[in-house]
């Protein structure tokens, strides 16, 4: 007997679906406008401190204000002051013993300035209450002429410093002499500016310093000189 078995095979197809995919939401994101900061300007106003001049003092010299003085018309002082800028206008006789002439007459000759000889020297002095140490260069500006303002002549002086027991008791600190033309000035007197050695001395208390003026023989003419008017501020100084 021959048994047929006859199986049947069924087959099932399954189909899987592929997993929906969701769309993550949208984001919007707000849009937020931030506005600056105010600034506010503040101005301050500082008042600066005053400003503070500190001045110097120069050292004490007496030689800054040191004009050849005078006593005026008159007649001749074998000294005469160390003092203030003059103030007179015209120039007046300074040696009316001597002469008619304008100004001060020094007649040639070999004196030394500080005898104080009035027709052959004139001597102007300082006294001095304390004591001044003196350096520099001794400076004298003083206007001169040959006597008569004598065409052609060609003149000279002397100038001396000195430093005095009294104004006729002195020390020679330095002399010079020096020549003009006074054809260089016609009628009139000339500027002469004399500069002395230098010194380093000490003027004591009670002492004088003197400047003097007089005129050698080697000089064409005596000489006239001029000073103590605004016009011919003759003077010292110390530089």
């Amino acid at each position: 007997v021959t048994s047929t078995s006859t199986t049947t095979s069924t087959t099932t197809t399954t189909t899987t679906e592929a997993p929906t995919t969701t769309e993550p939401p949208t984001t919007t994101a707000a849009s937020t406008t931030t506005e600056p900061p105010t600034t506010t300007t503040t101005t301050t106003t500082t008042t600066a401190p005053p400003t503070t001049t500190t001045t110097t003092e120069a050292p004490f010299n007496p030689l800054a204000q040191a004009y050849l003085g005078s006593n005026g018309e008159g007649p001749t002082a074998a000294v005469l002051p160390l003092g203030e800028p003059p103030t007179a206008a015209s120039l007046p006789n300074y040696d009316t013993d001597l002469n008619d002439d304008p100004g001060r007459t020094i007649i040639r000759s070999n004196e030394i300035a500080t005898e104080g000889n009035s027709p052959e020297a004139q001597v102007w002095a300082l006294f001095f209450e304390s004591p001044w140490h003196a350096v520099g260069t001794p400076r004298v500006e003083i206007w001169a002429a040959a006597a008569d303002f004598a065409d052609g002549s060609q003149s000279a002086f002397t100038v001396h410093l000195a430093k005095c027991d009294a104004p006729d008791s002195c020390d020679a600190l330095g002399t010079r002499t020096t020549s003009f033309d006074q054809s260089d000035f016609g009628d009139d007197f000339g500027r002469m500016t004399v500069d002395l050695p230098p010194i380093d001395v000490v003027i004591d208390a009670g002492h004088w310093l003197a400047i003097g003026v007089t005129v050698p023989f080697s000089s064409d003419d005596d000489v006239w000189f001029a000073f103590d008017t605004a016009s011919y501020p003759a003077r010292g100084s110390l530089n």
